[in-house]
């Protein structure tokens, strides 16, 4: 994106310092997350090293918007499902099935402005969720 530290860190809302230790190793939180998504990062690559979708240009997130209060809640969900299921999340991996779970409610919304479309939504993905981590912990 060829942003300085300072300049990724301002559109994360954390310090030079926090993004140096981002850049080093240690877990994001999904605020920070959430805002270089929205400076236009592709947050899967970042914390996977792989695209979605290898054929998207480097620069579509520049046309993309993430709904920091979406995202965190997914961020939330995904949380709560893991800890209910008695399965440990390292916060890294909580990141990025909380974008597959944003994008995945993106994606099933018709009209992402409908407030009660998007509550309607979030039940039928918090089911598919409960039913991969019973599956995952049968294996």
């Amino acid at each position: 994106m060829k942003l300085s530290q300072s300049a990724f860190a301002e559109a994360g809302n954390v310090s030079k310092g926090s993004q140096i230790l981002y850049e080093k190793g240690s877990a994001p939180t999904a605020d920070y997350l959430a805002g270089i998504a929205l400076a236009g990062a592709d947050v899967l690559f970042i914390l996977t090293g792989v695209r979605a979708d290898p054929g998207v240009p480097r620069d579509i997130g520049k046309s993309v918007t993430v709904d920091r209060f979406r995202y965190k809640l997914c961020f939330a969900i995904i949380a709560e499902e893991y800890q209910a299921a008695d399965i440990p999340l390292d916060p890294m991996a909580q990141g990025i099935e909380a974008m597959t779970m944003y994008s995945e409610l993106m994606a099933r919304a018709t009209d992402p402005d409908d407030g009660d479309e998007m509550e309607a939504i979030i039940p039928l993905l918090r089911h598919m969720l409960r039913k991969r981590l019973r599956a995952a912990k049968a294996d």
